[in-house]
């Protein structure tokens, strides 16, 4: 399969109606496909984050910390992207890209 391409997958109505009323507020109107997509994209970023948070033996809180700088990061740089004249950061600790971002979150706290 090919980035890009399209599958059907059939799920359970009330499946999709929990994952919209988890999800919350913002995904009340957006179609089925949307939901799905965004609550699965929502379980790979946790499985990512907890197999990071492991490799780095990190604490709860110290990858929560990590996380979240990284994602000011990474909306600080969208937000200068679209407004390239206003004064902003990149990626947290010299990452440029969000691979570059997992990879200093992985390197956090070296192993012993």
């Amino acid at each position: 399969m090919a980035p890009g391409d399209k599958i059907n997958v059939t799920l359970d109505a009330d499946t999709v109606a929990q994952a919209r009323e988890q999800l919350g507020e913002p995904f009340v109107g957006l179609d089925d496909a949307a939901v799905v997509e965004r609550a699965l994209d929502a379980y790979l970023l946790r499985r990512l984050m907890q197999s990071t948070q492991a490799a780095a033996e990190l604490t709860a809180e110290e990858a929560e910390r990590v996380a979240y700088e990284e994602l000011r990061a990474s909306r600080r740089e969208r937000r200068d992207a679209r407004d390239p004249g206003r004064r902003g950061g990149s990626f947290s600790r010299g990452a440029k890209t969000p691979d570059a971002a997992l990879y200093v979150i992985s390197r956090a706290r070296p192993s012993v």
